[in-house]
């Protein structure tokens, strides 16, 4: 007898059948036991203190995040960052705190663990007229970004760049003569050297 592809017979709705009942089980059963599995991991990440999203991060050897995703502390307010923004209601005011990331983030090991870091600016604008610039950094825990306290640069600098060398962040912007008006454009380059000590980031001094 010939079997005829394109047309239905008993012995393929048979077939179907067997089908759904042997096949379709045990590939339930099959996936219910890997479901089981996973939650054991789980269960014993948990069990050894460690938080599920951490135990992963660990075991997979990837870190979490991004530089520009912190919370770091500008000028002893703590700053939620997403994307390197933030916008924040400002308490008796109908106006907002807008916090933005400049530039792209300069990567680099800067407290000495051989893992890499981040440094990059950041400006605040108020309601008012001014534009604050501040460098902060992202220290790479292994599995997350963590924010430090924000240096302060100045009001409406112009940003340059940032290079790190040899565990150190030089900082490099353009500000105003001491006795120049804010309309005037800034004319003075700066550079400021930065590092991460006990995981904060600290200026140093440079001796004339």
């Amino acid at each position: 007898m010939s079997i005829k592809f394109n047309e239905v017979t008993w012995y393929s709705k048979l077939g179907a059948i067997i089908l759904f009942i042997l096949v379709v089980p045990c590939l339930t059963f099959y996936i219910g036991r890997q479901y089981e599995a996973t939650l054991a991991v789980t269960d014993n990440a948990e069990s050894s203190g460690v938080a599920v999203s951490e135990y992963t991060k660990v075991s997979t050897g990837a870190i979490s995040g991004s530089p520009l995703d912190i919370t770091c502390t500008i000028d002893d307010e703590q700053v939620t960052l997403k994307g390197g923004s933030s916008i924040e209601a400002i308490a008796g005011s109908s106006g907002s705190l807008v916090t933005h990331a400049f530039g792209t983030p300069e990567r680099g090991d800067l407290n000495g663990d051989g893992k890499e870091d981040a440094v990059f600016f950041l400006y605040q604008e108020t309601p008012g007229t001014g534009v604050f610039f501040y460098v902060v950094a992202a220290v790479n825990t292994g599995s997350s970004y963590v924010g430090t306290k924000a240096v302060f640069l100045g009001d409406r600098i112009s940003p340059q760049n940032i290079r790190i060398t040899n565990g150190e962040a030089a900082v490099n912007y353009v500000v105003r003569r001491d006795n120049d008006p804010m309309t005037e454009a800034p004319s003075v380059g700066v550079t400021k050297y930065l590092k991460i000590k006990d995981g904060e980031l600290v200026e140093r001094v440079v001796r004339e």
